[in-house]
């Protein structure tokens, strides 16, 4: 995993509006009556939620396993959703609601994704607090930049790259620059125009609210440790203000 220094969230959220940028443009957006995939089953990968009683060390294994699973979860469903929408113009036209909901399906399990992993690191930085109360040498620093880098430079890092910037990639070079490409060599320009722009018009509605959610829980889980790293430094383990009941 590649590693770096924390980067503001204003400097992130900046950074990665640039990179999808290049992938919004407004057009209609078309819909098909066929069903698909991932609108038989769920996108959400197994839920890794740790138990209260659960060490430290427990709980970050939980959240990057649920970080994981969630990823292979989504690709696997692009997989059966292209096959559900087929490699030709009129497979695509046929089945292109199965595209619609994989998208939906994704934003889902993304989001059910940053809510376990919020209830997860709370109960990472409770389980430190009951271990520094009990022991006078117990390492905080070292704990709280082990999630760090466990979670929020790692972890959202890698799962945002390999859904945005690989998964969704995928969708983009599969049917916009490939099979909707070809299509205006087969049927008329308005035509082929029509289900271009629909296309992409999913796609970019998609990776901006993949990136909404992103940006957001970013924000809200470093805002979190930075109030948990201020308790711990002076000496205030009772974490009911910060983290709620």
């Amino acid at each position: 995993m590649r590693k770096q220094a924390f980067i503001p969230a204003t400097v992130v959220a900046v950074m990665l509006a640039a990179s999808l940028s290049g992938c919004a443009a407004p057009a209609p957006q078309q819909e098909s009556g066929a069903a698909s995939p991932a609108a038989q089953e769920s996108a959400t990968a197994p839920a890794p939620v740790a138990s209260d009683n659960a060490s430290p060390e427990e709980i970050l294994n939980a959240i990057s396993a649920d970080f994981e699973a969630t990823e292979k979860s989504i690709a696997d469903n692009l997989a059966s959703t292209k096959t559900a929408a087929g490699d030709s113009y009129d497979t695509y036209v046929a089945n292109k609601g199965a595209i619609t909901d994989w998208i939906d399906s994704t934003q889902t399990a993304t989001d059910e994704l940053f809510t376990r992993t919020d209830d997860n690191s709370k109960r990472y930085f409770r389980a430190l607090a009951k271990q520094a109360q009990s022991d006078e040498k117990a390492d905080l620093d070292k704990q709280m930049k082990a999630w760090y880098r466990s979670v929020y430079e790692d972890a959202f890092r890698d799962f945002y790259e390999a859904v945005h910037e690989d998964v969704y990639s995928d969708l983009f070079d599969t049917y916009y620059d490939g099979v909707l490409a070809d299509a205006f060599d087969s049927v008329s320009y308005s035509e082929a125009s029509a289900e271009h722009s629909a296309f992409y018009r999913a796609y970019s509605d998609g990776t901006r609210d993949l990136y909404r959610s992103y940006s957001d829980a970013m924000s809200d889980e470093y805002r979190m440790y930075s109030d948990v790293s201020s308790a711990f430094y002076k000496k205030n383990y009772d974490l009911n203000d910060i983290l709620g009941e």
